[in-house]
Protein backbone atom coordinates (compact mmCIF):
# COMPACT_ATOMS: atom_id res chain seq x y z
CA UNK A 1 0.00 0.00 0.00
CA UNK A 2 1.32 2.99 -1.03
CA UNK A 3 0.38 6.73 0.75
CA UNK A 4 -0.80 9.57 -0.73
CA UNK A 5 1.93 11.96 0.12
CA UNK A 6 2.64 13.92 -1.98
CA UNK A 7 0.39 13.22 -4.55
CA UNK A 8 -0.52 15.87 -6.86
CA UNK A 9 -4.50 16.12 -7.11
CA UNK A 10 -4.38 13.88 -3.32
CA UNK A 11 -6.06 14.65 -0.24
CA UNK A 12 -3.33 16.05 0.81
CA UNK A 13 -1.22 19.03 0.41
CA UNK A 14 1.96 17.95 1.94
CA UNK A 15 2.06 14.83 4.28
CA UNK A 16 -0.64 12.94 5.86
CA UNK A 17 -0.02 13.21 9.94
CA UNK A 18 -1.02 9.49 9.93
CA UNK A 19 1.28 8.24 7.24
CA UNK A 20 3.55 6.00 8.73
CA UNK A 21 6.02 6.97 6.63
CA UNK A 22 5.76 10.86 6.44
CA UNK A 23 3.50 11.61 9.20
CA UNK A 24 3.97 13.39 12.55
CA UNK A 25 5.50 9.63 14.14
CA UNK A 26 7.24 8.78 11.41
CA UNK A 27 8.94 11.78 11.39
CA UNK A 28 9.66 11.96 15.71
CA UNK A 29 11.14 8.37 14.83
CA UNK A 30 13.69 9.66 12.29
CA UNK A 31 14.90 11.89 14.02
CA UNK A 32 15.43 9.97 17.34
CA UNK A 33 17.11 7.73 14.87
CA UNK A 34 19.75 10.29 13.97
CA UNK A 35 20.03 11.42 16.83
CA UNK A 36 21.27 8.16 18.51
CA UNK A 37 23.40 7.56 15.28
CA UNK A 38 25.17 11.10 16.05
CA UNK A 39 25.60 9.04 19.88
CA UNK A 40 27.13 6.18 18.62
CA UNK A 41 29.62 7.94 16.80
CA UNK A 42 30.86 9.77 19.64
CA UNK A 43 30.76 7.18 22.38
CA UNK A 44 33.52 5.04 23.42
CA UNK A 45 32.21 3.63 26.12
CA UNK A 46 31.24 -0.38 25.63
CA UNK A 47 28.16 0.07 27.55
CA UNK A 48 26.53 3.16 26.84
CA UNK A 49 26.84 2.06 22.74
CA UNK A 50 25.21 -1.66 23.94
CA UNK A 51 22.22 0.60 25.52
CA UNK A 52 22.19 2.69 22.08
CA UNK A 53 21.91 0.05 20.34
CA UNK A 54 19.20 -1.56 22.26
CA UNK A 55 17.39 1.38 21.51
CA UNK A 56 17.43 1.29 18.23
CA UNK A 57 16.52 -1.81 18.11
CA UNK A 58 13.45 -1.15 19.86
CA UNK A 59 12.52 1.81 17.50
CA UNK A 60 13.38 -1.08 14.46
CA UNK A 61 11.01 -3.05 16.19
CA UNK A 62 7.78 -0.97 16.73
CA UNK A 63 7.57 1.29 13.52
CA UNK A 64 4.41 0.20 12.48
Amino acid sequence: MSCQCHLVGGPFIAEDPDCAVHGTAATRRDREVEELKACAQREDDPARLREIIDELAYIATNIY
